[in-house]
């Protein structure tokens, strides 16, 4: 669902200059749509391993559960 909020986060961010990742997540709280939804967000402070591979059958063995309402 957060993909739907980038059109409405964007143009918040347009010619800023980025002083910390809280003035960031500060910004991002700003975001709302038409309807009244509002951007709820956690900043992940872990670092990630870059380059690592999932497991050869992993994407055989993920059982993906699709909804009947919202089926994609």
């Amino acid at each position: 669902m957060g993909h739907r909020f980038f059109p409405h986060i964007s143009p918040l961010y347009q010619g800023l200059i980025f002083e910390s990742v809280q003035s960031v997540k500060e910004l991002m709280a700003t975001a709302t749509t038409r309807t009244g939804l509002k951007l709820l967000m956690t900043i992940l402070y872990n670092t990630y391993q870059t380059g690592r591979k999932g497991a050869v059958d992993f994407k055989s063995n993920v059982k993906i559960v699709f909804d009947e309402f919202l089926p994609q």
